[in-house]
């Protein structure tokens, strides 16, 4: 029964959709490139993400989805028409979309409405948090306490998970996004130099990659810089500046301080019964914004806790969508 259910990833960077029988059909960007005009699609995902900032008047790319939901329903829906086109069945029986766990009414309704628009007969929504534990091969049924931080794109969501419900959580939109704009205005206000939200990520990534190289060979830093080029503010022409490891990494502590005590507080809410559990298991961090390795070792002597990091942060969520299509008892927010 239901061997088309389809279940969607519905993430602020990249959407995933799964199929019951034939598991991974997309995994590409949220971003969507549309003719202004006559509104028809030119471009999804990559392709589409790679226009931003070099399109002209008649082309507008958007990220529909925003802090982990839709902020422009109005792309986002054919946008994930024309992704089950080229991907799903043309039978529509089923569908699950995961979504954070701090969504609101109205936002619920959204994805509600986005669910039925596409056409399936029956609509189920989870929460992230429960996928992304389920994901990463913990069986959330059992009665035992699990804490598992999901560091996306727009949203954290923290949750400490037991017999198949979130016991305690909290979503803030304090995300990898956010380390994103740091970036920008830090580099924007020291060295009067303006750059892209792209151009930004792929700092940080190179960012993440340098920090991972150091640890791995126990220094503490070094003299590295990243390259940056951009428009200067002042002089309204192309500059190129070197920017070191150290500025990036002041930029992004204060929101590393803010996820901390977010868990923090998540931790005080917890029953002692729960704690003593997560005290042997430790926190799992997982999403986009766990793979600055320092983020996983400044919640790890916050909280006095160990910490684990996923061996797939950004494909978690979607793994425990394939695995809850696939007949993994979950209880649904929304049927």
């Amino acid at each position: 029964m239901f061997s088309d259910e389809i279940a969607i990833d519905l993430g602020t960077a990249n959407t995933l959709v799964y199929n019951k029988s034939q598991g991974l059909l997309y995994n590409a960007p949220s971003y969507v490139a549309q003719n202004t005009e006559n509104k028809k699609i030119v471009a999804l995902g990559s392709q589409a993400k790679e226009m931003v900032g070099r399109t002209n008047p008649l082309i507008m790319t958007s990220r529909p989805l925003l802090d982990g939901v839709i902020s422009e329903y109005e792309c986002v829906l054919p946008m994930m028409k024309e992704v089950l086109r080229r991907t799903s069945p043309p039978l529509k029986r089923k569908l699950t979309i995961s979504v954070p766990n701090g969504v609101s009414d109205i936002e619920m309704r959204a994805v509600v409405d986005l669910g039925y628009q596409l056409g399936y007969r029956k609509l189920e929504i989870v929460d992230e948090p429960l996928m992304a534990a389920l994901g990463e091969g913990l069986d959330i049924n059992q009665s035992y306490g699990r804490m598992i931080v999901d560091i996306g794109a727009g949203t954290t969501d923290i949750a400490v998970i037991s017999l198949g419900s979130i016991v305690v959580g909290e979503s803030i939109k304090i995300a990898s996004d956010d380390f994103d704009d740091a970036i920008i205005k830090m580099i924007q206000d020291k060295y009067r130099l303006k750059i892209g939200k792209l151009t930004a990520e792929r700092i940080k990534m190179i960012y993440a990659e340098k920090i991972k190289g150091l640890m791995e060979h126990c220094q503490e830093s070094d003299d590295s810089f990243i390259e940056v080029s951009g428009l200067h503010i002042i002089k309204g022409i192309p500059g190129i500046i070197e920017v070191e490891l150290r500025e990036i990494r002041e930029c992004i502590c204060p929101l590393e301080n803010m996820l901390i005590e977010a868990i923090q507080g998540v931790l005080s809410r917890t029953k002692p019964e729960l704690l003593s559990d997560i005290m042997e298991e430790g926190i799992l961090i997982t999403g986009g914004g766990s793979l600055i390795p320092h983020v996983a070792k400044q919640i790890e002597i916050a909280c006095e806790l160990p910490v684990r990091q996923s061996d797939f942060p950004l494909d978690s969520v979607g793994k425990g969508l394939e695995l809850k299509i696939k007949g993994y008892p979950v209880k649904p927010k929304y049927a």
